[in-house]
């Protein structure tokens, strides 16, 4: 339960559970679809136990989780006649980028006529003016607490058309960031549920393997890997610092989600495998060496912890072992740094949603621990100089989950 009040998309309908205390025993479910026959190789996943995995299927005639074993493959199901999904199907490229870089628009800035001193400062120097810069200034509203409902709901009718020339639009509908959740999604459930179906049965995991090919693989389809585009700003920012929240614990799942086809899934092939470490290493060599990725590292909230969890699992996932521990162990500072000798989280309290935030940088935390884990540094058991600690910090917030309290 711990785990599903933080949101931990890993465990996907309990298959793989991870708690306060790290990470407990496989779940285990019927056997009627399932295949408890063959003992698989280790899958060398960077998230999820792989010696857990293979827990898990010698013991699906149990029947104690068969209702989240038949959860995970109606979900499998329901991606079946879903996609492919692709960065150049959205209808506009990001400013000053192409069709094959990835774009979605920071959630907390909204349009306004009137610019003032106190209201917007200086458009970026990155790119030259352009008309919206006369007509548009955006202005921060992190103090009024609301998200920008353009980006979910319809931009205003006179706005639109300065934006891309159409009338009403829903903003996610012109970028990247939906589309990217549902390819980590879908390849993550359909490769679990393959590993776990009756070997002959392959439809999942082609349809796994076509999600990753079409995004991240096809010359004609995929995304460059970088995120230089990603939570812009119409007007005043190309990308910002925030850049790896779009991706935020999602990659994980497909790098997962790799290395369980890898264990010999139809449809995925070796020549997969050696396009998809090479694409994860150039996204990798961005995070380390970009500005962005630089300013990401920097900040002092969930960004920079989901930061070091990207880096950590692309690491481990490309063979570079040294650089993933060298990563997760700087995670002790942030946890001296960002969880309070009380147990909060004092930069995510002063956020737009606190109880989110407190919950979405627990998800960072406890997936780096599990990438931690791998390399033989316990960040689960960790304490920080006055006491802080993982634990603690989910212990902190389960009251509040619990209605125990206002």
């Amino acid at each position: 339960m711990h785990s599903r009040l933080l949101g931990l998309s890993v465990t996907f309908f309990g298959l793989v559970q991870l708690v306060v205390s790290g990470p407990v025993k496989a779940l285990t479910g019927s056997a009627e679809h399932f295949d408890a026959r063959a003992t698989p190789t280790t899958a060398n996943t960077v998230v999820l136990d792989g010696k857990r995995l293979i827990s898990a299927k010698q013991h699906l005639k149990e029947n104690f989780f068969a209702t989240q074993l038949t959860s995970l493959r109606r979900d499998a199901d329901s991606w079946l006649g879903k996609g492919p999904w692709s960065v150049i199907f959205k209808p506009h490229p990001p400013e000053n980028g192409t069709l094959h870089d990835y774009s979605s628009q920071a959630p907390y800035w909204w349009p306004t006529k009137n610019k003032t001193d106190q209201n917007v400062s200086s458009l970026s120097t990155s790119r030259a003016p352009t008309r919206l810069d006369n007509a548009w200034s955006w202005v921060s509203l992190y103090r009024t607490r609301r998200v920008n409902a353009t980006r979910f709901l319809h931009l205003f009718a006179t706005f639109a058309p300065l934006f891309t020339g159409r009338t009403i639009h829903d903003v996610d509908t012109i970028t990247d960031r939906l589309s990217i959740g549902a390819v980590c999604q879908s390849s993550y459930s359909l490769a679990l549920t393959w590993y776990y179906m009756y070997t002959g049965d392959a439809k999942y995991s082609k349809k796994a393997a076509t999600a990753l090919c079409t995004w991240f693989l096809d010359p004609k389809t995929s995304m460059n890997p970088n995120l230089e585009h990603s939570q812009a700003v119409p007007c005043r920012e190309l990308g910002r610092a925030p850049v790896i929240i779009d991706f935020s614990q999602l990659f994980t799942s497909v790098v997962d989600a790799v290395q369980i086809l890898n264990l010999g899934a139809t449809g995925w092939t070796k020549d997969d495998t050696t396009r998809m470490n090479k694409w994860n290493q150039q996204f990798l060599d961005w995070l380390v060496s970009s500005d962005l990725g630089k300013q990401a590292s920097a900040l002092h909230n969930n960004h920079a912890v989901f930061y070091d969890m990207q880096v950590a699992a692309l690491s481990l996932s490309v063979g570079k072992r040294d650089q993933a521990k060298s990563v997760v162990s700087r995670a002790k500072s942030r946890i001296d740094e960002q969880i309070a000798p009380d147990s909060s989280q004092p930069n995510e309290a002063v956020r737009t949603r606190s109880w989110h935030y407190h919950c979405f940088n627990l998800v960072a935390f406890t997936r780096l621990a599990q990438i931690a884990s791998h390399v033989g540094v316990d960040l689960w058991r960790y304490k920080g100089p006055k006491g802080q600690g993982l634990q603690k910090a989910i212990q902190f917030i389960l009251p509040t989950a619990l209605n125990q309290k206002k």
